[in-house]
Parts: structure tokens; sequence; C-alpha cells
């Protein structure tokens, strides 16, 4: 009898599954989740691990959609645990990714790494190819949103591709190349960015799939407003479009499921009238039930509605915070870097300089204490560049300019080079000071770079403010091979790397015997 009654409730239990999963599929998760709390009532008491842990997966999965992610977060790493203590090796792939996205989600970007990689590990070496592939796209994405290992974020967006490609999963496939899109987006490369947001948008296509065609159009949008496209507005106007069509979608559904809902609750009307007629009593005692229990559910709808925003804006709160602290963390690291460059090795100099002093002769210890005072000089005047720069709120266009020219003219004061400057400032720009420091040491190294080595006998410095900052500093000296570094390659990987940090375009054009000219564009 206890074998049979144990078969009847996982037939149950099953059922359950099945119809919540109907329910799931056309988009109403409330009563899917209702469904499948029954089923897990049944493996709770039918004591089968394996059968609770799945019911309770079930249960998150609806809470997930249903937004509500923390609810769905506690389910999902108690399931965990559960699996963990009876082994049910089949479920831990989907736990661990569910639980890994949700936390990439509240950007827990640590927990979801150490998650994401436990699913991964689970199907590797399997022929689970979309499930590699998605893991390894929430992969890609962490690393998109951290802006940080670039390298490694690419080695996921490959496997991705790669998995994906595998699966014939076009969804999947479109999925994966709108990853990629993302990711040359965030390297700057829009050209690139939009080649493969429009790959993935004619899968989509093909697949009718519209979310994903309006995920990928917000990104081509994005795009060509980068580019300065000349179709933006009909790449805007087909996003709105759809958006409205998706939009017009769900109401018409929510529509026909209300009209079902009407049609129903007007038969249980008649009902309850012809009802009425014959116990007028009983119907006054149920009209007065219903009313309180009508209190008492939008009294906890409201205590619902309430502890979901008070959640919200923590969470809110909290990314801000970390923002702050990341922008904060981030100008630190600027100005350490350009104490760093500019200080540290004229310091480490002038120590050397000092070490044996004593031991020198007169002549070479005058020297020495020149080439050192030399050094102290350039150490105070590049720590007042640098006050003055993260000083200033804000840094005109005028004194930026005049602050270069007192520079190049004291660099080649004992030279034969001839320096002409030329200003075309006609709007008044006024830079931010980390942008200006950096604009100002980038600067500082070609003419650096055009003293030590171009041989020059004449150098022009052209700045010009219109819509744009252009500085342009040309030479007539020796000029070098495009793939040839300056020196020993510092001075260009500095040039490079802090107009990265500044948004700063650097165009570099030279010819052995014909000189160098840069162009920069702010």
């Amino acid at each position: 009898m206890l074998f049979s009654s144990s078969l009847f409730g996982q037939s149950k239990m099953q059922e359950y599954h099945r119809q919540s999963e109907v329910l799931f599929n056309a988009g109403n998760y409330a009563e899917a989740l209702q469904l499948n709390m029954q089923a897990l009532r049944l493996a709770e008491k039918s004591y089968i691990c394996a059968d609770i842990a799945f019911a309770n997966m079930q249960v998150a999965r609806m809470q997930y959609y249903l937004n509500n992610k923390v609810i769905s977060l506690q389910s999902l790493l108690a399931t965990e645990k559960q699996i963990d203590s009876c082994g049910v090796d089949s479920l831990k792939y989907k736990v661990c990714h569910n639980i890994g996205a949700i936390y990439s989600e509240f950007l827990q970007f640590d927990s979801a790494l150490f998650y994401l990689k436990m699913a991964l590990n689970k199907v590797i070496n399997t022929n689970r190819y979309a499930d590699i592939s998605r893991t390894n796209s929430i992969l890609a994405s962490i690393f998109l949103e951290r802006k940080s290992e670039p390298i490694e974020g690419g080695k996921y967006l490959v496997e991705a591709e790669k998995y994906a490609l595998l699966s014939k999963d076009t969804i999947l496939i479109a999925f994966a190349i709108s990853k990629r899109g993302r990711w040359y987006f965030e390297n700057k490369n829009y050209k690139a960015a939009l080649n493969f947001y429009n790959t993935a948008y004619e899968l989509y296509e093909i697949k009718n799939y519209k979310t994903g065609r309006l995920h990928v159009l917000r990104g081509i949008v994005e795009t060509k407003v980068k580019l300065k496209s000349d179709d933006l507005m009909e790449s805007l106007k087909i996003y709105i479009g759809l958006k409205d069509s998706i939009f017009s979608q769900e109401t018409s559904q929510k529509k026909a499921e209300y009209e079902v809902q009407y049609e129903s609750e007007k038969k249980k009307i008649e009902n309850s009238l012809l009802q009425q007629k014959l116990m007028v009593n009983q119907a006054k005692i149920e009209i007065r039930n219903r009313t309180i229990i009508g209190l008492i559910g939008g009294i906890l709808l409201i205590i619902t509605f309430v502890l979901w925003r008070i959640n919200v804006l923590n969470l809110r709160r909290n990314q801000a915070e970390m923002s702050s602290l990341n922008a904060l963390q981030k100008e630190k690291e600027r100005i350490s870097r350009d104490l760093h460059d500019n200080v540290g090795g004229q310091l480490s100099y002038v120590l050397y300089a000092l070490d044996g002093l004593d031991n020198e002769v007169s002549m070479k210890r005058k020297e020495r204490i020149r080439s050192i005072d030399d050094s102290v000089r350039i150490v105070i005047n590049s720590l007042r560049e640098t006050i003055w720069a993260i000083s200033e709120n804000d840094i005109s266009i005028n004194d930026f300019a005049d602050k270069l020219k007192v520079y190049t003219r004291s660099m080649f004061r004992n030279t034969k080079t001839t320096i002409e400057f030329s200003e075309n400032i006609e709007v008044e720009f006024n830079l931010n000071s980390l942008v200006g420091l950096n604009l100002y040491r980038i600067c500082q190294e070609i003419i650096n770079n055009a003293f030590k080595y171009a041989q020059a006998t004449k150098l022009t410095v052209s700045i010009k403010a219109n819509d744009q900052i252009c500085i342009q500093i040309a030479d007539n000296g020796v000029g070098f091979a495009p793939n040839q570094a300056v020196g020993n390659g510092f001075g260009l990987e500095n040039i490079k790397r802090r107009a990265a940090d500044a948004a700063i375009e650097v165009n570099i054009q030279s010819q052995i015997g014909k000189g160098t000219t840069y162009s920069l564009l702010v």
C-alpha cells in the first residue's frame, strides 16, 4: 500500500511539473510557481533527495522570472547544498550556472566567476555544446562589465562562439555573436562592432526572435551614435517600432488573459446571484468575508511592494557607491602613474648622482652637482605641472597653450632649432583637469623625442580650437620607420597609454629623412 501511494505521489508530481512548463512557456509564471510549490510539497513527503532538489530548482526558476531574484538566489543556494549532501550530480551544472548568472546581475563578480567556472567544469568534456556556450557567454559578459583582463574575456568569447556553432542553435549563435559585437564596442572598434551586431540581427530575424532583435538593435543604435552614421535615425525608428510591436503583443496577450478571467468571473457572479436568491443571509456573510480577505490581500501587496522597493533602492545605492569608489581609484592610479613617470626617474638619478659625490675630483664634482641641480629643477617643474592640473576643476585651452610654449622654448633654448607656434582658438574650451594633464604629458613626450632624436632644425607647434581641439607638432628631422620605436620604445608606449586613458586620438606620420608629424585630436 505504501509503495502504491509513493508511485501515485511521484506521478502526480511529474504531472505538476509538466503543467507548470506549459504555463511557463505561455508566460504565466505566477500559476506555474503555484504548481511547482505543490510538486515541492509532494517531493518533501516522499523524502527522495533528487526529487526535492529538482522541485526546489524549478521554484527558484519561477521566482527569477517573477523578478524575485533575491528569493531565487537563496533557493538555489539551498538546492546546491542539498545536491552536495545527497550526491545528485546531474543537477549540479544547472544550479551552479543559474547561481553564477544571478550573481553577475547583482555585479558580485567574484562569486559569479566561482560558480560559473564550477558549472563549466561539469560540462566542458561533454557534448552539451549549448550549455558550454551559454556559460562562456556569461563569463565573457562579466569581463566586459569589469573592463579588466581583456585577454581573459576574449578567451571566453571565442569559446562561446565555438560551442554555439557546434550546437547548431541559431539563436545561441546570434547571442554569442552579439557578445562579440559588445566586446568590440567596449574596445572602441565601432566598425567591427557594427558588423557583428548586424550579423546577429540577421540570425535573430531568421528565427523571428523579437526579443533578441530588440537587444541587438539597441547595440546597433549605440554604435552608430559613436560612428555618427548617416542612417542612425533609420535604425532608431526600427528599434522604436520593434519595441512598440513587442509591447503591443504583450498587451494583447494580457488582454486575452483578462477577457478569459472576466468571463470566468462573470459566470461565477451569475451562479452567485442564483444562490443569493435562495440564501440571502449566507450571501451577506460571504460578501463580508471577501471584503476582509481583499483588505488583507491589499495590505500584503502594499507590504510586498514596499519591501521590494527598499531592496531596489539599497541595490542602487550599493551600485552607486561601488561606481564612485572605482572612479576614485582610477583617478588615484592616473595621478600615481603620472608622478611615477615624471618624478620617479629623476629622483632615482639624483640618488645615484649623490652616491659617491665626496669621492669625485673637483671638476667632476661640479659637473655632477650641476646635473643634480638640473634634475631637481625638472622634478620641481613636473610637480608644479601636476599640481597645476589636478588643483583646477577645469583647464582653459589658452592656459594650456601658454604652458606648452614655455616648456618648448625652455627645452630648445640652447639649441639652433627654430620654434614656430601658431594658434587659432575660435572657441574657449575648458578641459577636465585629468584630461588636460594627460594631453600636456603627451605633448611633453613628443617634444622630448624631437629634442633627443630628431636632429631637427625646425619645430612647429599648431593649436586649433573650434568644434574640437586639434594639436599638431611637426619637425623636419631624421624621422623613423612606422614599425620602428623611438629610442627604447617607452616614449611611444607612454603616449599611447595616456591617449587611451583620456580618449585622445593620436595619429603619427613619419618618414626617414623627412621628419615626423604628430596630430592629437580631443
